[in-house]
This record gives structure tokens, C-alpha cells and sequence, in this order.
């Protein structure tokens, strides 16, 4: 496993540079609700926790459902190109730290999947995604144009990781995966970097790729593309018996046709954990801030428990596309889903007994149908208020709702009440579903 290292690109993509320093500064109370969970004593942790088995043993992946359309064009989805079961099979210690979750015991970083992805039909294209994506600029160090100077987090890719948020630069990094394909056109500097390649091997329009030598971060780059199709996958893996098995499952899914997004069915007793995504749609984004949603959805899957015998999945929305260097939009719907009800219960319980100077837990004044319990925490910087998350316990999940709009922080709890309520019902009805 190796260290991945700061960012070393610039892509002309000023919205992307934008939430990238954003999120360097993580949400506030999400950061202060995290450290101090870790903290809770877990009770029996030197017993086999007593998880109620409702799912599967281990985590299943799936590909079933619709292909999406973006502007006509059936789309290939980063995570399903390469499958878990190559990560886990491959990656040193991986099946090691998943048969953690259920035993009481934790890793010191938990196993992530960041999944970015087309999660709905599109008629036309949107922002700049008619374009070819912009030739990277590296900053310091070489100036030679490789696979990385062609990656665009504005396109479907996958990191699977260790540790909060690999893809900033946090934990490890194991494997990533980008896709560029229509409706976006492969650039011309693209193509005659391709035209630079020696070919690793070909199957009809199927076409792969492998660099010569490791990255500037010491990945092992295989590129496997259909030109006819207009489609180039990117495979950066830590070890080169991965970038092998990855470049060339890439290579036989890409001669099939697209498959439906990647879904996680979660282990045990946290089968119920939905795609958070599916909670808070495109649409709901557009209500809630008044401004159209990106083409991708940023799914943030926890594969470990990060405490109280709870999981975590998160997905995060944000504004299309603007340049003028303002504040966007984005939303984010976490879901912490408990090994039964009475986890989720203590869950709520030590939040509300344990508030610090960065905490305060706020009552709702508006009750929500089908929530056994709603709250407000307030994260704090000093006396000031820096943010508000709407949680809502339903069973053994408790939902938390944030939706951040261009004009900043509401003037006051109420007001963001007001403004998500709305939301949060329907997140519940869903969730209910």
C-alpha cells in the first residue's frame, strides 16, 4: 500500500479546484461529530460484538439495473470496471481488514470507495462536458505530458482507498480509475499522446496501453480505449500485479456494452444501508439551493465501522459548473447506519450527552413524520456558529441532511430548519421504501 501524495495537477477546471480546497477544510461539524465518536468507549470491545446477521457475510457488488443515457450515449461507470473482488483478492491485508467489521474490532483507517458517477439519464450535455476536457498543467517537478495530465474529476472515476478522503491526498491510495467518453470528446493532445504509446496488446476496437515506467506518485498507469466509441479508461493501481488484473478487466469490460452504476449491499446487520444517492436526487438538489446539479453524483462509501458499531455512506451534490471563483452549491446526505436499532439509540444518545465547545446539539421545533428522532447539530468555531446538519433517526439509520446554498450560513437554526424540512421528509419516505 502506498502513501498518496499531494496533488501535483492543475486541470482547467476552476469548480473542481474550487471544492478540492474546500474540502481540504472538511465540513465542521461533520469533522467534530467524527472525532468525537471515535472517542465513545466501546463497550465489550474485547467480546465478539452481538451484530443481528439480516445480510449477507460479506459485501456484495452489483451491477444490475438500467445503463444510463448521457445526451444518447449509454456511459461506462468507473467503479464497475474494475470489481471488488480484484481489489480484495490483490491489495495486501484487504479481506483482512473487512473480516474486522462484526468482531468489535476496528482498523485504524477504515477501507473507502469514492464513487463519481453519471447517476441518472441526462437528454443533453451539460457545462463543458461537450468539450474536450483541458490538458492538464503540472506545477513543479517534470513538464512531460503522461496519463495523468489527461484526468478529469469531471469525469465517472473510482478511487479505492484507506483512510478519510484518499482522493485529497488523506491515507492510501490502492487503485483509480478514470473514464472519458461521450458526450465528451477525446482531445486531440489525447490522442497524440496515445499515438506516442507503444500498443500492449489490441481485441478488434479494443486497444490497451501500458506506460513505460511508474507516475510521479509511483503508480503503475495502463490506458485501455475504443477510439470508435470515443471511450478512454485510465487505470492507476499501487502495485503492478494490480495495474495487471485492473488493465485487463478493463480491457474485457470495455469490449461489452455498459452496465448499470455500481450499488453496495452492505454485510450483516447493516444490509439496510442505502445509496445515499438515491435519497436526495438531482432534482431535490435543483429545489433545495435553486441551481441545476452537476452531472456527477460523489458517492462516499466506508467499508469499516468507524465506531458504535455504526457505517457510514455519504453523497455529495454540487452546483454545475460556474468560473467565476464564487461559492457553489452542494449538498451532502450522510447515512450512519447502526448493526440494530439499539446501536443507532446510544448513537444519539452520546451525541446529545457529550456536546463540547465545538458542538451544540439544537432541538427541532417541527416534528417529522416517520422519524423516531430529528435534531440539529450546530458545528462551532469559537463562538460563532460555522455550520448546520439536520439529523434524522429512523430505526437503526440515522440520516444527516446539509444543504449549503452560494449566500452562505442561515441566519439561524430555524431558518435552516425552515429551508431543509421539506427535504428531510422526503429523504425519510424514501428511506422508508
Amino acid at each position: 500500500m502506498e502513501q498518496e501524495p499531494r496533488k501535483i495537477l492543475i486541470f482547467a477546471n476552476k469548480r473542481r479546484l474550487f471544492i478540492a480546497a474546500a474540502a481540504v477544510i472538511v465540513l465542521l461539524v461533520g469533522a467534530v461529530l467524527f472525532a468525537v465518536f471515535r472517542s465513545q468507549p466501546q463497550a465489550g470491545e474485547q467480546q465478539k460484538q452481538a451484530t443481528s446477521v439480516d445480510g449477507p457475510r460479506n459485501f456484495v457488488v452489483t451491477t444490475d439495473g438500467t445503463p444510463i443515457k448521457y445526451a444518447g450515449n449509454t456511459v461506462y461507470d468507473a467503479c464497475g470496471l474494475i470489481s471488488f473482488d480484484t481489489i480484495r483478492s490483490t491489495v495486501k491485508d484487504y479481506q483482512t481488514i473487512l473480516d474486522m467489521n462484526g468482531t468489535g474490532k476496528k482498523p485504524s483507517e477504515p477501507l473507502t470507495i469514492e464513487h463519481r458517477y453519471i447517476d441518472r439519464d441526462i437528454s443533453a450535455p451539460l457545462g463543458n462536458d461537450s468539450q474536450p476536457r483541458p490538458t492538464g498543467t503540472k506545477i513543479g517537478g517534470e513538464n512531460a505530458v503522461d496519463a495523468s495530465s489527461f484526468l478529469s474529476q469531471s469525469d465517472s472515476n473510482c478511487w479505492y482507498g484507506q483512510g478519510k478522503d484518499p482522493s485529497l491526498g488523506a491515507g492510501k491510495t490502492f487503485a483509480k480509475v478514470y473514464v472519458t467518453q461521450r458526450p465528451t470528446p477525446l482531445s486531440n493532445d489525447l490522442l497524440a499522446y496515445l499515438g506516442s504509446l507503444t500498443k500492449a496488446g489490441s481485441a478488434g476496437d479494443i486497444v490497451a496501453y501500458v506506460e513505460p515506467k511508474t507516475d510521479a506518485a509511483g503508480f503503475f498507469t495502463g490506458i485501455v480505449t475504443n477510439e470508435k466509441k470515443g471511450v478512454a479508461v485510465f487505470v492507476k493501481a499501487s502495485t503492478k500485479e494490480l495495474g495487471q488484473k485492473a488493465t485487463t478487466e478493463v480491457s474485457e469490460k470495455l469490449a461489452e456494452e455498459p452496465k448499470a452504476p455500481m450499488n453496495v449491499i452492505y454485510p450483516q446487520g447493516w444490509a439496510k444501508m442505502p445509496n445515499p444517492c438515491l435519497l436526495f436526487t438531482a432534482d431535490d438538489f435543483q429545489r433545495a439551493v435553486g441551481k441545476p446539479a452537476d452531472a456527477l453524483a460523489e458517492d462516499a462509501l466506508g467499508l469499516s465501522e468507524i465506531g458504535g458499531h455504526l457505517m457510514q455512506r455519504s453523497c455529495e451534490r454540487f452546483e454545475l459548473e460556474r468560473l467565476d471563483n464564487t461559492p457553489i452549491a452542494k449538498t451532502n446526505v450522510t447515512v450512519r447506519m447502526a448493526s440494530d436499532e439499539k446501536a443507532a439509540k446510544d448513537y444519539v444518545a452520546f451525541l446529545r450527552n457529550n456536546t463540547t465547545d465545538s458542538l451544540d446539539i439544537l432541538p427541532l421545533k417541527q416534528k417529522i413524520p416517520l422519524a423516531d428522532d430529528a435534531y440539529i447539530a450546530a458545528g462551532k468555531d469559537g463562538d460563532k456558529i460555522g455550520s448546520y446538519e439536520l439529523h434524522i433517526r429512523i430505526g437503526q439509520a440515522v440520516i444527516v441532511l446539509a444543504a449549503d446554498t452560494e449566500k452562505g450560513l442561515d441566519a439561524s437554526s430555524d431558518a435552516f430548519a425552515a429551508r431543509v424540512l421539506p427535504f428531510a421528509q422526503k429523504v425519510a419516505e424514501r428511506y422508508r421504501q
